[in-house]
């Protein structure tokens, strides 16, 4: 369910007559698609109430200004309803052509256009990048400039980057975030979600300081403004720190705690992501049961919301997690199939993360001529795909390694940290430690 423009204008005056209040204040926290047409219709009463700007004016004024913008707004938003029901939902790399009419290009289609990046963020990445591309190219051709849509726009880039591990141009595009926010009467709200993204970065990066210490900021607005599931949600970021740093009880216990929450708001996809951090934990902690069931609602959820992606991630840490409690011949297995499911929807970087962890294993059992093997294969599968060069040529270098009994596990940390650094954009040498045998 949507509220129509008349009832967030009506929520933005405090009038009760026209829409349940208490209703709107609930939804807003849930709903990404309200929130930004409020925020939006919530800067342009701003600007629209200072009387600096009122002042420049020589003639009459439409006293009914705001509420033409809410008719404008909401007809553009039903043109490009109609209009993205039209695309074909798997062609994504055909939709810049045709939104180039100039009739479609409304502030309405950038904001479709970001709902549908969003549906895909745990599908296939690759196509919300490319849905973004096509959003933002008309956001700035909009006159006047949507600075606030700009925002929105660099902060979902900066999301889908994330996704695809590509971390430095994920940073750069939430510092584009908080550049196009800062230059309009926006609230510290919207800033908090740039905050939450940067943290989600920084974890990914190992930077647990600063994505604990930016997670703490974002979480502290949300409850200022009375929002409780987006300052649940932000939790589940400590817990994932906490669990990366090996404090395993104290993760459960950060998931444990937010699952009320989560439950009361009925957030199926973050209670997804909850379920699979409880698995991963109970693994950890030897409890095969719990892990299971929990790792079953968490698979059934992923599925019934097409979140691909993260059921993928999901096998991985569980992979892991076995490995962990010694039961590597199913960890190896299921670790092999999830980077190929990470390749086959185009995250090559994430894949490339997987196999690394893979070839450690092997390297930790004495596996070598088995590492060597599939350090070939992986190199092979990598070379025909000329944007993962990179990677082929480190699995191969690893193969003649392997093969002289002389891989390590710092040859492997040293491999991962190469593949980051090339694929954040770093002109990093290959210069591995140790020598091959001529």
């Amino acid at each position: 369910m949507h509220f129509r423009t008349d009832e967030l204008l009506a929520f933005l005056g405090d009038d009760g007559n026209l829409v349940d209040l208490a209703e709107v204040r609930k939804h807003l926290p849930l709903c990404d698609d309200c929130r930004a047409r409020f925020e939006e219709l919530k800067a342009w009463h701003a600007s629209l109430s200072d009387r600096t700007l009122w002042a420049l004016r020589t003639d009459a004024v439409e006293p009914h200004g705001i509420v033409v913008l809410s008719a404008r707004a909401a007809a553009e938003d039903a043109a490009a309803d109609d209009f993205i029901a039209t695309l074909p939902a798997e062609r994504v790399d055909t939709w810049k052509a045709t939104c180039a009419a100039p009739e479609h290009r409304t502030a309405g289609l950038v904001r479709k256009l970001i709902r549908e990046a969003r549906a895909r963020y745990a599908r296939i990445p690759t196509d919300s990048l490319t849905i973004l591309d096509v959003a933002l190219e008309i956001a700035e051709s909009l006159t006047p400039r949507t600075l606030h849509l700009e925002g929105e726009l660099w902060k979902e880039r900066g999301n889908a980057l994330r996704h695809l591990g590509r971390y430095r141009e994920a940073l750069r595009a939430l510092d584009k975030a908080e550049s196009a926010y800062g230059k309009v009467p926006v609230a510290e709200f919207d800033r908090a979600f740039v905050i939450w993204a940067r943290a989600t970065v920084y974890w990914a990066m190992k930077r647990f300081d600063d994505a604990r210490a930016l997670a703490s900021r974002a979480e502290e607005t949300f409850r200022e403004y009375h929002d409780e599931i987006h300052a649940a949600q932000v939790q589940l970021l400590e817990g994932g720190v906490r669990f990366d740093e090996g404090d395993i009880v104290g993760a459960r216990a950060v998931f444990e705690t937010v699952l009320p929450a989560i439950e009361r708001f009925e957030d199926e996809e973050t209670l997804a992501r909850l379920f699979a951090n409880l698995c991963t934990c109970e693994i950890r902690l030897g409890d095969v049961s719990h892990a299971r069931a929990h790792g079953v609602r968490a698979a059934a959820l992923f599925a019934c919301l097409r979140m691909d992606t993260e059921a993928l991630r999901l096998f991985w840490s569980v992979a892991e997690a076995m490995a962990e409690a010694s039961n590597r011949d199913v960890a190896l297995e299921q670790l092999r199939e999830t980077a190929a499911q990470f390749a086959s929807v185009g995250m090559l970087g994430v894949a490339a993360d997987v196999s690394l962890d893979t070839l450690r294993l092997l390297l930790d059992d004495g596996r070598y001529d088995e590492a060597a093997r599939l350090a070939a294969l992986l190199a092979a599968r990598f070379r025909q795909e000329e944007v993962a060069i990179d990677a082929a040529h480190a699995f191969a270098y690893f193969q003649e390694a392997a093969a002289a009994q002389q891989a390590t596990p710092a040859l492997v940390d040293y491999l991962r940290h190469y593949l980051t650094a090339r694929a954040e954009g770093d002109n990093v040498r290959f210069e591995p430690t140790g020598r091959l045998p001529n």
